[in-house]
């Protein structure tokens, strides 16, 4: 970190985010930060194990990246709420005497 700002990574290049991957050839996933600025960096950090990013993007939210592969965005929340809910509501309805 210099002056308190995150190091920007190689996968961010002109305010956007790219995930590219040999294992995926001729395909690339890309990003826009919020603001396509580096400011938008909330943190990164290079461990022993993995190399950690997460960034604010202009239309999914915070956005976890691991070893330049995106991992979560705050969008995707919204599927892992409604697997959640999905059973209880499920046996809500066929046990309706139990509650």
């Amino acid at each position: 970190m210099a002056n308190g700002k995150p190091k920007v990574p190689k996968c961010i290049k002109d305010g956007w985010f790219s995930e590219v991957d040999p294992g995926w050839a001729g395909q690339k996933l890309s990003i826009a930060l919020e603001g396509f600025s580096d400011e938008s960096i909330l943190f990164h950090e290079q461990t022993q194990y993995q190399d950690i990013l997460v960034f604010r993007s202009a239309q999914h939210g915070n956005v976890l990246v691991l070893d330049g592969v995106l991992q979560l965005t705050e969008s995707d929340e919204f599927v892992y709420q409604v697997c959640r809910m999905q059973g209880i509501c499920m046996y809500k309805f066929r046990h309706s005497s139990l509650f």
